[in-house]
């Protein structure tokens, strides 16, 4: 289901899917799209910190974001929000630039920076890569 405002997210019967930080063009028309800006198809305009504060717990389905985390300060806060918000077994995809890219650190916008297996930091240590990583920053609630 598509809400169009936080309250509509809030009132929905079943959990929404979301895209953070969509931009002028938000990837999927059915999802409830967030941005700081105002574009033409932006559903909620608002920072990401302050419109996810506004979700209830357990509210929303799927998030999607691509090339938005770089762009935050605070990622433990940002993730921690992700898990209050989604139900359980919710579908989470981030895309975000490697910091090997040649535009990453061009960007005065970029705030932190992401390598092949920051994700495996966050996450228990199911990720398909041969190197493990210790679990000592794993965000609680996310699996």
């Amino acid at each position: 289901m598509r809400a169009t405002s936080i309250e509509a997210i809030n009132a929905s019967p079943v959990p929404v899917q979301i895209e953070i930080g969509c931009g002028p063009r938000p990837r999927f028309r059915e999802y409830t799209s967030i941005d700081m800006i105002k574009y033409d198809n932006v559903d909620i305009v608002g920072d990401a910190f302050d419109v996810l504060a506004k979700l209830k717990d357990d509210s929303v389905d799927t998030i999607f974001a691509s090339h938005f985390l770089e762009h935050i300060d605070d990622l433990d806060r940002f993730l921690k929000e992700v898990v209050r918000v989604c139900i359980h077994g919710a579908q989470i995809r981030f895309e975000v630039p490697h910091f090997s890219n040649a535009f990453f650190y061009s960007d005065v916008t970029h705030k932190t920076f992401f390598g092949l297996y920051s994700f495996c930091y966050l996450a228990k240590n199911n990720m398909p890569l041969k190197r493990p990583t210790p679990e000592y920053a794993t965000v609680e609630g996310w699996n």
